[in-house]
């Protein structure tokens, strides 16, 4: 068996072989397993965020108590008489009715009690006279209550003499009558479905 060239013979060969290939993994081992801890021990990361502590949960803050003082119902210390003003005004006349607060009727009036006749009782007109005579009748009975007297407006129906209603008591005539109002309310019925309307009436 013939040696190659610059190793020597083979025994010498087997042995240059056998020390290189020992030795050097070795060394690399060591550098690479002393230069691992160096690498990481220089890391630096980041601090974690702390996690805030759970306080339960929230409490908002609690609701004023109502005030007193603002009740339309009650005039210095003392229940308020409450009076109530029901109009209706259908399709053929307006028809206003004032009542004590245990309910009995004081006056009505209409479009035919104030002097119009037939298709005029239910005009804006009728309406707005209606109104302007009502209005007088309960200026007479709060010089009786007093201070302690309030009216509630109660409306029914979608005739002319509702808006004449209104218009009278935002008008110079209402005007004391206006002060005493302290609820306006709508109680029109309104039918959804329900049975066959009356056949419409021809003149």
């Amino acid at each position: 068996m013939s040696s190659l060239p610059g190793l020597g013979t083979p025994d010498n060969a087997a042995s240059l072989f056998s020390e290189s290939s020992v030795e050097q993994p070795a060394a690399s081992s060591a550098q690479s397993s002393s230069e691992v801890p160096d690498f990481f021990s220089n890391l630096s990361l980041p601090p974690r965020p702390s996690q805030p502590e759970d306080s339960g949960p929230p409490v908002g803050r609690a609701y004023p108590p109502p005030r007193t003082d603002s009740n339309p119902m009650r005039a210095k210390g003392k229940e308020r008489l409450k009076y109530n003003l029901y109009v209706t005004a259908s399709r053929n006349n307006t028809i206003a009715t004032f009542t004590r607060p245990n309910g009995n009727q004081l006056c009505t009036f209409s479009g035919g009690k104030v002097g119009f006749k037939g298709v005029k009782r239910a005009s804006y007109e009728a309406g707005y006279q209606c109104a302007v005579t009502i209005f007088q009748r309960i200026l007479k009975e709060k010089e009786q209550a007093g201070s302690s007297m309030c009216l509630e407006l109660l409306f029914s129906g979608f005739g002319q003499g509702r808006d004449a209603m209104y218009r009278a008591l935002m008008s110079e005539e209402g005007a004391a009558v206006r002060d005493m109002v302290f609820r306006i309310t709508d109680f029109t019925p309104i039918k959804i479905g329900g049975t066959r309307a009356k056949k419409t009436r021809r003149l």
